[in-house]
């Protein structure tokens, strides 16, 4: 990001929805984005990980984390100003609010797919697994690729909210 801000390179491989904003608050410039699903590469990036023991030893602290972490998402989704607000003066080198909210609101699109829009955030496609893991071998970085239980434990999905 530093190269960039310097104008040392026209572009860099980051998360488009935190850099692009931050980037576009530092240099006064506009930010324009090539990303991985317009190029038709859709997968899973980041989430929640946990070593096998403890899903197995403690499968209620899992689904507890699972339940509280898709919980503050949809408390966040419903209301942005409130989400942002909540992290004004936690860290000194955070962006300014303007930057936080326009963050925030690039990564709202990316918590859902098509095949888990209007469930709560968290919740997870055995279709969009299988992508996932077909991007990642086809693309070298994922040998003896398995099916989606090996990676995913899908007895775990956020519990409804009353």
């Amino acid at each position: 990001m530093a190269a960039m801000l310097a104008g040392r390179v026209d572009g860099l491989i980051g998360f488009a929805h935190d850099q692009g904003p931050t980037i576009a608050n530092k240099s006064g410039r506009e930010v324009r984005y090539l990303r991985y699903s317009d190029a038709g590469l859709s997968f899973y990036s980041n989430g929640l990980i946990a070593n096998k023991a403890t899903i197995e030893s403690s499968p209620d602290l899992v689904q507890a984390m699972l339940d509280a972490t898709s919980e503050a998402f949809a408390a966040a989704i419903a209301n942005p100003d409130a989400a942002v607000g909540a992290m004004e003066g936690k860290d000194p080198q955070m962006p300014p609010k303007v930057v936080l909210l326009q963050q925030w609101r690039e990564t709202i699109p990316l918590l859902s797919t098509p095949n888990s829009t209007g469930k709560a955030p968290g919740t997870d496609s055995p279709d969009d697994w299988a992508a996932t893991i077909k991007v990642l071998s086809e693309s070298g970085l994922l040998e003896n690729a398995g099916e989606p239980s090996k990676y995913w434990a899908s007895k775990f999905t956020p519990s409804p909210k009353p």
